[in-house]
C-alpha cells in the first residue's frame, strides 16, 4: 500500500466519490445476495473521509464466481484500470482477451 500516484503499488487507497460508491455497492449487493456471504469485514464509511474496511466475500457456484470475474473486469477496464489476470480456467482468460479486444 502506498501512495495512489505510485502504480508499482498493489493498494492504495480509494480516492474518488464515484469509486467508493462503486465499491459499497458490490459490498452492499453480496450482503443481500443468497449466492455471497461476507466472511470477514464488509464495513464502510464516508462521514470523515472515504473507508472501506478489508473484506472477504465467498461465491458458493463456481458458474457465478466466473461470471462475477468477467464483470468486474468489464467494469474495470470501463473505468480505465490497469488489471493483473491470475487465472487458469481457459473460458475466463479467453472471455478477458475478448473484453480487452474490445476496448482497443
Amino acid at each position: 500500500m502506498g501512495d495512489v500516484e505510485d502504480f508499482t503499488n498493489f493498494m492504495n487507497a480509494v480516492i474518488d466519490k464515484n469509486v467508493f460508491s462503486d465499491i459499497s455497492g458490490y459490498i452492499d449487493y453480496a450482503k443481500q445476495s443468497k449466492e455471497a456471504e461476507v466472511i470477514i469485514g464488509g464495513n464502510y464509511d464516508d462521514s470523515k473521509g472515504i473507508y472501506n474496511e478489508p473484506r472477504e466475500l465467498v461465491y458458493k457456484d463456481p458458474y457465478i464466481v466466473n461470471q462475477n470475474f468477467i464483470h468486474c473486469l468489464d467494469k474495470l477496464f470501463a473505468k480505465g484500470a490497469y488489471v493483473g489476470i491470475a487465472t487458469h480456467v481457459e473460458k475466463l482468460i479467453f472471455e478477458s482477451l475478448r473484453l480487452i479486444e474490445n476496448i482497443t
